[in-house]
C-alpha cells in the first residue's frame, strides 16, 4: 500500500496505484469526447472501506475506472451485471488504449 497525499485527509491506497499518482496526477482529457477519462488526483476518490480507488470515467452509464485493493489492473464496476471487469493491465495501458480507441467498456 502507498500513502495518498492529495486532499485534506490522507488515505491508504493500493500499491499498484502508485503509477497513477506518479505519472497521471494531472489527469487526462479527451478533447474529442469532451471528457476527463482519467481524473486529476484531486478528483480521485477512495471508497469508505479503502478497497477501491476511483480514478476516471468511461463517460457512459456512470461507469468509472478504478483500482481494486490487492488486485492488479484497472477495473470497471458494471452495476446492471453486478460484476467487476478488468479493462486494462495498468494505467499506461488504459491511457494508450483510450487514445487509440481500442478500449472497450
Amino acid at each position: 500500500r502507498v500513502m495518498e497525499i492529495y486532499g485534506p485527509d490522507p488515505a491508504v491506497c493500493p500499491t499498484h496505484a502508485a503509477e497513477y499518482f506518479r505519472s497521471f496526477a494531472e489527469g487526462r482529457y479527451d478533447d474529442f469526447a469532451h471528457l476527463a477519462y482519467i481524473y486529476p488526483a484531486s478528483k480521485a476518490r477512495l471508497s469508505e472501506d479503502g478497497q477501491i480507488l476511483v480514478i476516471g470515467t468511461a463517460g457512459v452509464d456512470g461507469l468509472e475506472f478504478a483500482y481494486r485493493a490487492e488486485i492488479p489492473g484497472i477495473w470497471v464496476w458494471y452495476p446492471l451485471d453486478g460484476e467487476w471487469r478488468q479493462v486494462a493491465a495498468d494505467i499506461k495501458a488504459l491511457d494508450r488504449d483510450w487514445r487509440s480507441r481500442a478500449l472497450q467498456v
